[in-house]
């Protein structure tokens, strides 16, 4: 699957740290691979953002 199909396909969220945040560490990153995790968790709270 080529990244623009992803993007049509999944509900993928991005959230990045903002620019001027101490904890963004201020270098270029060039990914190679994503990880899909999916625990299959339904509890309440499970869609909680980390």
């Amino acid at each position: 699957m080529q990244i623009d199909e992803a993007y049509a396909e999944l509900n993928i969220v991005q959230d990045f740290i903002p620019v001027g945040n101490s904890n963004r560490p201020g270098r270029t990153l060039a990914p190679k691979s994503i990880t899909i995790h999916n625990t299959d968790n339904t509890d309440v709270g499970a869609n909680a953002a980390a």
